[in-house]
């Protein structure tokens, strides 16, 4: 993606603080993601793992992907990255993982950038066991039809979130 390769290098400066006041809202659900195997898909810079490792939320395997190749680099360098971490340059709509080797999937405000958000979310169920937690823009048209749901109170307007268990 072109664009988000172009934007990595500021990322963090321009958006950190928006996506840092959007983990601080879904904390419940980031929560649950310790000891457990994580997808951060639309993974970026990886502000939601330094976010894990602030609050002292410790997965047990973190696999961040994401298309950007510009974001991937910008996330290796911070050199958060230890044995228990993977970065990959990959299409959420075709991921190189394998069925079920995942137990909790985050995707926070990345499905309206995709050309077929239910593509992705077919492929994002295809590799979680446990759950998906999806969040996107209010104003968004996106609809997931045909899985079960959980929203969770204190959930900003500006965004959508879901729980596909």
């Amino acid at each position: 993606m072109i664009k988000y390769d172009a934007l990595s290098r500021g990322y963090d400066e321009l958006y950190g603080d928006e996506q840092r006041a959007k983990y601080n809202v879904l904390h419940l659900y980031i929560e649950s993601c310790a000891n457990a195997v994580v997808l951060d898909a639309g993974s970026g810079t990886c502000l939601l793992y330094e976010y894990m490792l602030s609050q002292s939320i410790t997965p047990k395997y973190y696999v961040g992907i994401d298309i950007s190749e510009g974001m991937i680099s910008v996330a290796k360098s911070k050199r958060l990255l230890g044995g228990a971490v993977d970065l990959i340059q990959a299409d959420i709509d075709y991921l190189p993982l394998r069925d079920k080797c995942i137990d909790i999937t985050l995707c926070i405000t990345v499905l309206q950038n995709l050309p077929d958000p239910l593509k992705a979310v077919e492929e994002l169920s295809r590799v979680t066991r446990r759950s998906i937690i999806l969040s996107y823009p209010r104003k968004s048209p996106i609809e997931v039809p045909g899985v079960a749901l959980r929203s969770r109170q204190g959930v900003k307007d500006f965004f959508k979130v879901i729980e596909i268990l």
